[in-house]
């Protein structure tokens, strides 16, 4: 799948998204008195537009990062925690699955230190490891919910400076 196609789908789920919330922040809204719906729904839509704002400079952070290796080279700059972090981020907003043998491609460092990170981003309860339902010699990486939160609103606060 192209990256147009690819750009094209997230657009699409996250338009689909959005109209649900908003469809949804309006129930809520019927349901009590006094809230005004319009408003609801406008600060509803912020929100949603400053956190695919956040899941997109993700994006960009890590194509920088691949960027910046390619032209000084793999190894000069390394902070695998935080690629793994951003590559799981941005998997969880997009709802797909990242196997930890990708979460280790993603840390940019070798396999047996990425998967000392990944252990210790475990340890700490940052991420969950879980097996494939399909094929149990597969295993994911999750940011855990806690994580998650920590993630959107960091990258929250830095595209709403």
């Amino acid at each position: 799948m192209s990256e147009v196609q690819s750009n094209a789908e997230n657009y699409l789920n996250l338009k689909d998204q959005v109209q649900q919330l908003s469809l949804y922040v309006e129930k809520l809204a019927d349901r009590m008195p006094g809230v005004d719906q319009a408003g609801a729904i406008e600060s509803t839509a912020q929100t949603c537009s400053l956190e695919s704002q956040a899941v997109n400079a993700a994006r960009q952070g890590i194509k920088l990062r691949r960027q910046r290796a390619k032209l000084f080279g793999v190894g000069l700059f390394a902070e695998p925690g935080w690629d793994i972090l951003l590559e799981l981020y941005v998997a969880r907003a997009d709802d797909y699955e990242v196997t930890v043998g990708n979460a280790c491609i993603a840390a940019s460092v070798p396999m047996s230190s990425a998967l000392r990170w990944c252990q210790m981003l475990e340890d700490r309860g940052i991420v969950h490891r879980y097996h494939d339902t399909a094929d149990r010699r597969r295993r994911f990486l999750k940011l855990s919910d806690c994580a998650y939160e920590k993630m959107n609103r960091l990258m929250v606060r830095f595209v709403d400076q």
